[in-house]
């Protein structure tokens, strides 16, 4: 019975250690999804980030379109005025 005790806590500590490998691969493949989630969400944001920022760029731009369109439209109507009704 001696030998096959001995054999049984061997099997036993192999089970236990593998087990223990398992958990400690599982646990590492969380930290790495997680990790890269964290990456990706980063990524995202800072592209959404960008996004907004060229939305925001765009408006502007369009704005200063506008602006400038008045400003033609002033030019003329004072263009006008300073000619006098020729």
């Amino acid at each position: 019975m001696g030998e096959q005790g001995t054999t049984i806590e061997e099997a036993s500590k192999v089970r236990l250690g593998l087990v223990i490998t398992i958990c400690a691969t599982l646990a590492g493949g969380i930290w790495w999804a997680a990790s890269l989630q964290a990456k990706v969400d980063a990524l995202l944001s800072n592209s959404a980030q960008h996004i907004i920022a060229d939305r925001d760029q765009s408006a502007a731009i369009s704005d200063l379109r506008h602006e400038m369109d008045l400003m033609r439209i002033r030019t003329s109507d004072l263009e006008r005025k300073v000619k006098g009704p020729n």
